[in-house]
């Protein structure tokens, strides 16, 4: 019988063994309920908003505004509600800020919201953009400056771009699309030149929209009806990206005059919600089932990242080039402080996080945390899975290794839909 030797994320070293254990890219920052959040707007790296939405639609009042002062460490409404949903929350400087409500007969919920202070305060920037009762959904916010916006609006009988220069409290009306077409998200780069994407709800090939304006929204034409698109960014005046169904990512060099398609997205098909850039090169989208792809070399090719959960993420932020934060449904709060690089634990957390106490046909991995009905699985260097363990309960879970040859493997394991723990470990004769 050969004798195994199990090399937990092991570095030789002069001879030695060097235990470490591998930190998630991506980590959870806060959990605050069962409720979906969306629209993260970070003003600095402390004070950042964020929509919670109550998908049960028990109260209009459960649909939030949320604000944290601390980083993400903890969250609280500074009381901005939302009849349904809210889509979008937007802040032209430190203390200029708007929220878009969602509803149909409630005044709240109907009038674009302000801020003066921050965001301790909010009250009604102006009349509704839409008066009497039909539904009213501010799909998306941009402000130039602290007094001229833009508000998209993308539910019959106000599917529009609405322009204000006076702070809210009127709007004008820029542009009516017809009712198939859902306008998704809308930036501007400068007073003048702005974007505005979003899709065909029938998903009618060559129907989608990607408009440009050069007169600051008064005039829009079509530059791209190919791509269904959620999200848009340009970090400068000449680049720009956007992403949507089906792994959809696009990036311009040339001012939105040409998209490109990248040439490696990690064979990505999850629908991505939304992006985010920290400068020309680098950038974050993300979608659903957890996934996370980034980018640092302009938009050719993305690399997906470990998010540790597989819940839809819906929005993307971050307050610096390290510091990024994504959330999503049931209150998923995540968190990076390495541009989402994979960290490394040094051994002595290791050594609390993990052990691993191996034998000829076996090995027990013992965790610092109990898991409940958590799941392992092991794969090989060719991206095939060889062992998966379900229904664990407690510290230790023990596998058969029997027949697995010599060479590297990765783990994780999984509890309630999140990924706990990740790291790898080498199998020596």
């Amino acid at each position: 019988m050969r004798t195994k030797y199990f090399l937990f994320a092991a570095l030789f070293i002069s001879g030695q063994i060097m235990a470490t254990s591998a930190v998630a890219q991506w980590q959870k920052d806060s959990l605050l309920g069962s409720d979906n959040l969306r629209s993260l707007f970070f003003i600095s790296d402390r004070i950042g908003f964020v929509i919670s939405c109550d998908l049960t639609q028990s109260s209009w009042s459960n649909n939030q505004l949320l604000k944290t002062t601390d980083g993400g460490a903890t969250w609280n409404a500074p009381g901005m509600f939302s009849e349904l949903c809210a889509p979008s929350v937007f802040f032209a400087s430190n203390d200029i800020g708007y929220f878009a409500p969602s509803g149909s007969s409630n005044s709240v919920a109907r009038n674009i919201q302000k801020t003066t202070d921050g965001g301790t305060t909010w009250d009604a920037a102006g009349p509704a953009i839409l008066s009497g009762s039909e539904f009213v959904e501010t799909q998306a916010l941009y402000f130039i400056n602290d007094a001229v916006g833009f508000a998209v609006n993308s539910e019959s009988p106000a599917n529009t771009i609405r322009k204000t220069i006076d702070g809210g409290k009127s709007w004008s009306l820029l542009y009516s699309f017809p009712a198939n077409i859902y306008v998704s998200s809308i930036i501007f780069t400068s007073s003048e030149t702005g974007y505005a994407v979003g899709y065909d709800r029938t998903m009618t090939p060559g129907n989608h929209l990607m408009m440009k304006t050069t007169d600051g929204g008064n005039t829009w034409t079509t530059i791209n009806s190919q791509y269904a698109l959620l999200s848009v960014v340009f970090p400068s005046p000449e680049k720009g990206y956007a992403v949507g169904f089906n792994g959809t990512i696009v990036y311009s060099n040339d001012a939105g005059e040409s998209w490109n398609i990248p040439a490696s997205t990690d064979e990505n098909q999850q629908t991505l919600r939304s992006v985010f850039c920290t400068d020309d090169n680098t950038c974050f989208a993300v979608g659903d089932n957890g996934t996370i792809m980034r980018t640092t070399d302009g938009g050719a090719t993305w690399r997906k990242q470990i998010s540790g959960t597989t819940r839809h993420l819906t929005s993307v932020a971050c307050p610096d080039n390290h510091t990024c934060f994504a959330v999503g449904d049931s209150s998923t709060i995540l968190k990076t402080t390495t541009g989402g690089e994979t960290g490394v634990l040094p051994d002595e957390q290791a050594a609390r996080r993990i052990s691993i106490y191996p034998s000829n046909s076996a090995f027990t991995i013992r965790l610092a945390s109990v898991l409940h009905n958590a799941s392992m699985s092991v794969w090989n260097l060719f991206g095939q899975r060889v062992r998966r363990i379900d229904n664990q309960t407690g510290n230790d879970i023990t596998m058969d290794s029997e027949d697995m040859p010599s060479g590297l493997y990765f783990l994780s394991i999984q509890q309630n839909n999140d990924i706990v723990y990740t790291g790898t470990f080498m199998i020596a004769e």
